[in-house]
């Protein structure tokens, strides 16, 4: 267990073919991937580091290569000239390939001279390109021999592959050797009593929701942490007796890697304020029966006053995995996190209001205090721009009707679908789309979960000092595009607003055209 968690650069080029096994789960790939190389596909299997290619393909590798398919295993061990000269040999002899590559290499290659009028090299990276679309236009379906399996678009952190990974973290191979009283032991038959595995998944599927990736390399060190601390036998025996390496609370304290910050980040029981048990906890008064132990926990008030804290942030903790209530703290997480779900799922099924919200947080972007009645419309505040510092000052001439805007949920393109279980899946922006008056769509704003909580905040008046430069960037440029499409009014006299949002100054005016005069 220490050595699967300080393993962090690699899993499958340092654990022998039966250590593989043991920590292998299938995620459903395998009897896809073989029966791709025996139709003679050229099967590139992309993503981030870390998300499994090389453990998917060397656990495949002997059935691979008895279907003739050549096998390139790692891609940084080769060279461009050299990758291109196979994938161009097994292209022309209509050859299986499989080739582990992470996303940008894939697009690097492109600048070699042997990928010049390549089809399949532009085949791979249209699939990584157009995976995820949005609107009402389908994509091209795929064609030719290609194939593209992009792994960072599968969320590892779903209830599923948890489950796996505890599974197999737990079996009993890995203690033959261990003291019963060993914590790592403790640990292990916690996390194989129903109600805590449910309640890690839990934990991890809200905070992949939150736009979190990880890698299995990432799921599998967090579990074996859970499990074993990162520590030897001996030290987690010396410390019996404190929490320390309590499963409940290894999982918030000592962990170190992305993967842990963002638990931390996301959610630690002990920093959710529950209205009654908090009380029940600090008083003791719990029920035996709520617990999976049938034990009531003493109470936190009569310990030394310098403990508590540290005893009461343990107990929490515990509560969430091991209480029967425990799972009504992921409920107490704020709303605006389950709006942005339902969004990304159903688009403007979420609700009719979702629309006239989005442009309301928009407009009040560059003006906080403008009235709710501004939520009818998208109001098209311009600048210009003599460097890359965000325009203090803004011109509108022109607004668009709510009825020009819709939500779209983004959509998984057919190749995807056929290797990405749904359990899998997990969408993380939707676009607002702005269309012209025959309804074809002229600008796109992509939201992610970040951009939604950031409008959601100026919705409720919090200005523009909270807003990243991205944030800045994206709404000005998704206000640009909009503008751009709106023909030129052929009223005689334009309405003109200027507006100085550091300083909240605003003057309005009107422009006569002919003759062409101000009117103050």
């Amino acid at each position: 267990m220490e050595r699967l968690y300080r393993s962090t650069n690699s899993y499958a080029d340092r654990l022998t073919a039966e250590e593989l096994a043991w920590i292998d789960v299938d995620l459903g790939l395998n009897d896809h991937v073989l029966g791709l190389a025996r139709a003679h596909h050229q099967i590139i299997i992309t993503g981030n580091p870390g998300d499994g290619k090389t453990h998917l393909i060397e656990r495949l590798r002997p059935a691979l290569e008895a279907a003739g398919a050549v096998v390139l295993t790692d891609a940084n061990e080769l060279s461009d000239d050299s990758i291109l000269t196979h994938w161009r040999d097994c292209d022309r002899d209509r050859r299986a390939m499989v080739l582990a590559i992470n996303e940008w290499p894939l697009f690097v290659l492109r600048r070699h001279p042997l990928a010049v009028d390549f089809e399949p090299l532009k085949a791979a990276l249209r699939q990584v390109q157009q995976a995820v679309s949005y609107g009402r236009e389908p994509v091209k379906e795929v064609e030719g021999p290609v194939r593209v399996l992009d792994l960072s678009m599968r969320n590892v952190l779903a209830a599923p592959i948890t489950l796996g990974v505890i599974a197999r973290l737990t079996d009993d191979r890995f203690y033959t050797s261990l003291s019963p009283t060993d914590p790592a032991v403790v640990n292990r038959e916690a996390l194989r009593h129903p109600q805590v595995r449910e309640r890690i998944a839990l934990m991890l599927a809200e905070v992949a929701r939150r736009g979190h990736h990880a890698t299995m390399r990432q799921l599998v060190g967090f579990v074996a942490f859970l499990i074993a601390g990162g520590a030897t036998a001996a030290v987690r025996l010396a410390s019996q007796g404190s929490h320390r390496y309590h499963y409940a609370q290894l999982a918030f304290e000592g962990g170190v890697g992305p993967l842990f910050d963002a638990v931390r980040e996301v959610f630690d029981p002990a920093a959710v304020t529950h209205p009654r048990r908090d009380t029940e906890l600090w008083q003791g008064t719990t029920k035996a029966e709520e617990w999976i132990d049938g034990l009531r926990p003493p109470a936190i008030q009569p310990m030394p006053a310098d403990g508590r804290d540290n005893e009461y942030r343990a107990l929490k903790r515990r509560f969430f995995f091991e209480h029967r209530d425990g799972r009504s703290l992921l409920d107490l997480l704020p709303s605006d996190e389950r709006s942005f779900d339902r969004l990304v799922t159903e688009g403007n099924g979420a609700g009719g209001g979702v629309v006239r919200q989005l442009l309301l947080a928009i407009n009040r972007f560059y003006e906080p205090d403008c009235p709710d009645s501004d939520r009818e419309r998208l109001v098209l505040w311009q600048s210009h721009r003599f460097d890359v510092r965000a325009p203090s000052t803004f011109l509108s001439l022109h607004e668009v009707h709510h009825g020009r805007f819709e939500v779209d949920p983004p959509k998984l393109a057919p190749w995807v679908d056929e290797w990405l279980p749904d359990e899998q899946r997990l969408v993380r922006t939707f676009a607002l789309t702005a269309t012209d008056e025959y309804g074809v769509a002229v600008a796109s704003l992509l939201v992610d979960r970040a951009l939604y909580l950031t409008l959601s905040e100026a919705r409720w008046g919090l200005g523009r000092t909270s807003w990243s430069r991205s944030a800045t960037r994206r709404i000005t440029r998704f206000v640009d595009s909009v503008h751009n499409s709106v023909g030129p009014s052929k009223t005689e006299v334009v309405d003109v607003r200027i507006r100085n949002v550091e300083k909240n100054i605003e003057a309005r005016f009107e422009i006569q055209r002919h003759p062409a005069r101000y009117r103050l």
